[in-house]
């Protein structure tokens, strides 16, 4: 049957019932599954997939993450395997080289047959809470090659015609670090894909399997045409940016992400040429993964409510360099993913917000944040696992808030952090807070989500902590004026005193805690838009009644005078009020106060320890308040900022700023135009 043939209905019959289907795998993989990480996080997705490895369809709560590289694997099954793939067969896949995320996520896939040859794939990826390596639980921010991070699973026939390789399963369950789980979690995933393909198979009993085959491309057909129309609203050219992680886990070094977005006709390509080489530390991804966050923000951004596979991916190209932390080869660690991931999201974000400015959205809390307490029961002397990777703040938008506390727009819909009941009955832990972090959102004419507060009090002795984050010292920017948000941070109480066991930010390993230490988690909140001073002051202080924003915060970060009514601690807006006239009087003083410089080209090089360089006298670090080598930020005409590392130049104007040609070419600016410059916003909460 041609495409042509086809009559609506049909059409969206089938593809709703392709739809439910990878709904009916999820719940049965959430009902089934033992880890936690499973069956309270759901950090897992499903898929279907055409013949080829193009992605049909998947579920509104599936992560991009997981779902758009399985489409690598899926080819590469299809090519490693050819001639070799029957009925009953699954094949396992992990492998960052060639398509897969971090070794903790493994994927399924088995073939559905038509007319004996396969006609669709059914696909499971979920990431298991230690798959071996050097930490529980897998994740290191100390990790420098692969072979630390764990068992690396390139595609395999693990399931031969409805049969377990028992040698295979044996092998990789000597290498986890909780077996009994990660059996069951096996299982489980088998089941899901024969739930799967059963649904699948009683799809094409109902419609015809060449119906069904005809409605899969149309469905891709249709979801290109969608995309190409959005793309064609948006004017020719290109549009730069650049951000940098803080370091690499093996180096305190930055590393840059550098995007060019062109946009021709109905096509767009995204080049990270002049992005940072594979770095000796865990930040480093495979080929799926710089694709992956390109069209997830095209998409999240172009058009939201068209379907999602492959169709839509055809006009988006992506260029890596062949040496990049975002193209990683062989042994390059890969435990950083989220970090590496999150910051294509962040440059693409930004130049997103050049090239659709009334759609810019302020950045994410951007890092996956994984954050292990491993050890054993007193008791039993069995070993347990936390793991979780807490949510955050989305950025703002014209027209409104972010959203506090969960995943965002970017994510799939699963959990932000594991249940207080389920987290104390399973480990000898102690949750003492989970709260929104005041302060935390970006502050902007909307303000951006707040983060998450977290403190866990160990009750056994020889557990260890280990993270992996980012953003930790350069938080989320805020975008149209708005500030940065409140930053990640992660560490240790002890006897009263907070410290960061991390040799570099972000980046522990296996840190020995005590009885009675807790830990902290404070991610961070979404970057605001637009110019804080504009933001309405019954707002403010409606944030300031609810807890978002502190008094101090009303006052420095939006020049609002709020004042309580009665006693202190209440919190409902009635008992708040806002001194309009004092309001008035600090906002204008607070705009005094914004700094401008005029650009001019650095007669020295600007890059040094992978950092981007800009150039100023003494009298404006003293004015900025900062040191030579700390990071600022500069706000081009419209979008969001540029940040880099100040230096000290004797002699310079102390109306000038010196930078580059590329930084020019971020901001959209000249030489001789002048720009406002400011330090990061100090973080609190």
């Amino acid at each position: 049957m041609s495409t042509a043939d086809l009559d609506p209905i049909t059409l969206e019959l089938v593809q709703e019932g392709m739809i439910a289907t990878v709904g009916e795998m999820r719940a049965y993989l959430w009902r089934t599954a033992y880890s936690v990480n499973i069956h309270e996080a759901q950090d897992f997705s499903c898929a279907l997939l055409d013949r080829d490895g193009r992605l049909v369809a998947k579920g509104s709560q599936d992560h991009f993450l997981h779902i758009i590289p399985v489409s690598y694997s899926t080819r590469l099954v299809i090519e490693r395997f050819a001639g070799r793939i029957a009925p009953g067969d699954v094949f396992l896949h992990n492998d960052p080289y060639t398509g897969g995320t971090h070794l903790n996520d493994i994927a399924f896939i088995r073939p559905v047959f038509v007319d004996g040859t396969p006609a669709f794939f059914v696909c499971v990826r979920a990431h298991w809470e230690d798959v071996g390596g050097m930490a529980a639980g897998s994740l290191s921010g100390n990790a420098t090659e692969i072979y630390q991070e764990g068992v690396r699973i390139p595609p395999i026939k693990m399931i031969d015609r409805g049969l377990v390789a028992e040698a295979a399963f044996e092998l990789l369950m000597a290498n986890v670090r909780a077996p009994q789980k990660s059996q069951g979690d096996f299982r489980a995933m088998m089941g899901t894909c024969e739930i799967g393909e059963r649904k699948l198979q009683a799809l094409m009993s109902r419609y015809g399997s060449a119906t069904v085959l005809a409605c899969s491309q149309r469905m891709l057909e249709r979801s290109e045409s969608r995309m190409r129309q959005a793309i064609t609203t948006v004017r020719d050219g290109s549009y730069v940016y650049e951000f940098h992680l803080e370091n690499s886990g093996g180096s305190p070094e930055p590393v840059r992400a550098r995007v060019t977005l062109t946009v021709s006709g109905d096509e767009v390509t995204a080049d990270f040429a002049g992005s940072s080489p594979p770095v000796h530390g865990p930040i480093n991804v495979g080929p799926a993964m710089a694709p992956m966050m390109v069209f997830t923000c095209l998409k999240s951004l172009l058009d939201p409510d068209g379907a999602i596979n492959d169709g839509a991916m055809t006009p988006i190209h992506v260029n890596l360099p062949a040496e990049s932390y975002l193209n990683a080869r062989r042994p390059a660690a890969c435990s950083g993913m989220a970090e590496a991931t999150f910051s294509v999201a962040t440059t693409m974000l930004g130049a997103l917000a050049a090239m659709l400015p009334e759609r810019a959205v302020g950045d994410l809390k951007g890092a996956g944040n994984n954050f292990y307490i491993g050890g054993r029961h007193r008791e039993t002397g069995e070993p347990f696992l936390f793991y979780e990777f807490a949510a955050g703040g989305s950025g703002a938008f014209r027209g409104g808030d972010g959203n506090n506390g969960c995943r965002t727009f970017l994510e799939g819909d699963f959990g932000s952090i594991q249940p207080v009941e389920v987290a104390e009955n399973e480990c000898p832990l102690l949750i003492e807070r989970s709260a929104l972090r005041s302060d935390s959102g970006g502050p902007g004419r909307w303000r951006g989500g707040l983060g998450i507060d977290r403190r866990i009090q160990v009750l056994t002795e020889g557990a260890t902590l280990s993270y992996l984050g980012d953003k930790i010292q350069i938080p989320p920017f805020g975008v149209q004026g708005a500030e940065s948000s409140g930053a990640n941070a992660f560490g240790v109480i002890r006897d009263g005193k907070e410290f960061d066991p991390a040799p570099v930010p972000g980046k522990v390993t296996g840190y020995r805690l005590v009885t009675g230490d807790v830990t902290f988690s404070r991610s961070a909140g979404g970057g605001g838009y637009g110019d804080p001073l504009e933001r309405d002051p019954n707002e403010v202080a409606l944030d300031v009644a609810y807890g978002y924003v502190s008094e101090r915060g009303a006052l420095e970060d939006y020049g609002v005078v709020v004042r309580p009514k009665t006693q202190r601690g209440l919190r409902m807006p009635e008992h708040w009020e806002v001194d309009h006239a004092a309001t008035r009087e600090l906002r204008a003083r607070l705009r005094q106060q914004h700094r401008r410089f005029t650009l001019v080209q650095a007669s020295r090089p600007t890059s040094m320890a992978g950092r981007h360089l800009c150039f100023a006298s003494r009298a404006t670090l003293a004015a900025l308040e900062i040191e030579g080598g700390s990071p600022i930020e500069i706000l081009g005409p419209a979008g969001a900022p540029l940040r880099l590392w100040m230096e000290l130049e004797e002699g310079m104007s102390d109306a000038s700023l010196a930078v580059d040609e590329p930084a020019v070419q971020v901001l959209n600016v000249a030489f001789g135009d002048t720009c406002q410059v400011r330090r990061l916003r100090d973080t609190r909460g």
